[in-house]
């Protein structure tokens, strides 16, 4: 490729066409500074980001298109019945904004339900802190959720800078996101390779219940109960939340059976048991240490006998 060599995007560009999650451009040329058009993400997703291929008939002639426009179109789905993993209409030389893409590499990982309904601000990570994006307003309320996520995961970021008045004895970390910025080619291999990078080690699961709870989004505050019949136990809210060192979890369980008590960052990813094995019925409260984690929204599932519910906490620094 002749036109990547002093790009800084370069390392993404090479080890994302060995890794054949996108192609090479166009005569020797990858154009990384050009917009990344929607017929080209359909097609990126299709190659690198874990797609299902199209069994139904479809009114676009680009058989990408048709595959990551579909409900159910992410592997990570296992149901094969959540949103697609392309957000808004498709338009094959359409411009990608940057809100969108974070919405597809989330929905990719199958992470919809964690990161649907989220309205709240956004925040991004930074030296153990989480700052609130200038542009948080600016993000669409139905994709604030995966931009955190994106944020969260890392695969994508937030531009940083430094505010200081005449009179302030330290200067104030900024972030803003930029969501309506359109993606550059090489800012999509950047997002490629890190989203690889992380594939195999999310787990959607970790957020439903074995009877298929959903989750009503990042801020709830209620229990997350799984569909069907009620279940013979109550999960706490953990307290204090926020917190910075520890906290107690509590629930009760109406009748012994096998107990797994479980915390996950927002890639589904588990950071901690704080019980697992049988537990008579009863009133039990835990006591997690988060001392070692990074800042953050984290959930905790509590498991009796394949019955689920689910909770969320914040890790603050």
């Amino acid at each position: 490729l002749s036109d990547i060599e002093d790009h800084p995007a370069r390392p993404f560009i090479e080890a994302g066409i060995i890794d054949q999650l996108f192609d090479g451009g166009l005569r020797g040329k990858f154009a990384p500074n050009a917009n990344l058009k929607q017929r080209h993400l359909a097609q990126y997703l299709a190659m690198g980001a874990g797609v299902r291929q199209p069994v139904l008939s479809s009114p676009f002639p680009i058989i990408e298109a048709s595959a990551v426009t579909q409900p159910g179109s992410a592997l990570k789905d296992r149901k094969g019945i959540a949103p697609s993993v392309f957000y808004g209409d498709f338009t094959p030389n359409g411009a990608v904004p940057r809100a969108a893409l974070a919405y597809s590499v989330v929905a990719a990982l199958g992470l919809h339900e964690p990161a649907a309904g989220y309205s709240g601000d956004v925040f991004a990570p930074f030296d153990g802190q989480r700052v609130r994006l200038q542009d948080s307003d600016a993000i669409p309320s139905d994709l604030r959720g995966y931009v955190q996520l994106a944020l969260d995961a890392g695969i994508m970021t937030a531009q940083f800078g430094l505010e200081q008045g005449p009179f302030d004895l330290e200067p104030t970390i900024t972030a803003t996101f930029g969501p309506g910025e359109n993606v550059l080619r090489g800012e999509y291999a950047a997002v490629a390779v890190r989203l690889l990078d992380i594939y195999d080690a999310t787990n959607p699961e970790a957020f439903t219940g074995t009877s298929g709870a959903k989750t009503a989004g990042l801020p709830a505050d209620d229990a997350l109960k799984t569909d069907g019949a009620e279940l013979d136990l109550e999960l706490e809210p953990n307290a204090p939340n926020p917190f910075r060192g520890s906290t107690r979890i509590a629930f009760t369980t109406s009748a012994s059976g096998s107990v797994s008590l479980s915390v996950y960052d927002l890639l589904g990813r588990e950071v901690g048991t704080l019980a697992s094995g049988t537990m008579e019925a009863g009133r039990h409260e835990v006591e997690f240490d988060a001392s070692d984690l990074a800042a953050g929204t984290y959930v905790y599932r509590l498991s009796v006998d394949g019955e689920s519910h689910v909770r969320r906490m914040t890790v603050v620094r």
